[in-house]
């Protein structure tokens, strides 16, 4: 089964690690100033996915090729309840320059070693992408296979590589969802983006029935899976907060309280 939608985040044109924060734990940043959670709060007894999945038995996986430090994802990650954790350019056996480091592709391969050699219980897997991150002139533009229609002036070029990033991105997906489809196992994959690029801010924006503060901060959302998947309790747009209690509603998966609460607020 298939479904997607749109997803709302934190900050318009950056902050990573406030819509990791909103996605993993599903608490807000609406109260919080701090652009780095992860670096201020005392995550240890926060409410995870992670911690929640392990209750029910799984195992779990971060990975991310940029610097563990970056964001005190080094710190974070172990606090939130990952039992494996892959930081930085020496954990990953894939490195492909393209249109940039770390293509999307690369990374899942390093995924998929990981979840094959997971033994038998379940498993949860969070895979942090790089290749879409800017900036966006990293290439000479006779690069670029993406090409936008209108002229936007200074920003042409950097649009043109972002969409060459995202043409690269999706056929990454592409691999990885058909190195997925005849696995014996149950599989549920949700790609979300982090953010829009940083330029956003500066093009011209339209949504129907939005204001252009919440279109710059929404993002595509993906659900993908290798059995029938219950699309009815999906929304066509939600907050980064929404999307883990949405989806294991959707999975028809035991909730605990506070994920039944999100979900009553939602609907």
């Amino acid at each position: 089964g298939i479904y997607s939608g749109y997803a709302v985040v934190p900050l318009v044109g950056g902050g990573t690690n406030c819509s990791e924060y909103e996605l993993l734990s599903s608490n807000s940043m609406y109260e919080l100033s701090s652009a780095s959670p992860f670096s201020l709060l005392d995550l240890s007894e926060a409410n995870s996915i992670v911690r929640y999945l392990k209750s029910l038995g799984y195992f779990s996986a971060a990975m991310h090729c940029y610097s563990a430090e970056n964001y005190a994802r080094n710190t974070a990650y172990p606090a939130l309840g990952f039992d494996e954790i892959y930081l930085g350019k020496d954990c990953f056996t894939y490195h492909t320059y393209g249109n940039r480091e770390w293509l999307d592709r690369d990374n899942y391969e390093d995924l998929l070693r990981i979840y094959h050699n997971a033994g038998d219980s379940p498993r949860f897997m969070y895979l942090l992408t790089f290749q879409n991150h800017g900036g966006y002139k990293q290439n000479e533009p006779e690069k670029d296979t993406g090409r936008i229609s209108a002229d936007l002036g200074q920003y042409t070029d950097e649009v043109d590589e972002y969409l060459t990033s995202v043409q690269s991105c999706a056929e990454g997906f592409r691999y990885l969802i058909d190195e997925l489809s005849d696995n014996e196992r149950p599989v549920i994959v949700l790609m979300v983006g982090d953010h829009e690029p940083s330029f956003i801010s500066e093009l011209p924006v339209s949504g129907k029935g939005y204001n252009s503060s919440v279109v710059q901060r929404t993002v595509p959302y993906f659900v993908w899976s290798n059995r029938d998947l219950n699309t009815e309790t999906l929304s066509d747009i939600a907050t980064l907060t929404d999307l883990i209690p949405m989806l294991l509603d959707a999975l028809d998966m035991p909730l605990s309280s506070y994920y039944r609460l999100i979900n009553e607020l939602r609907l």
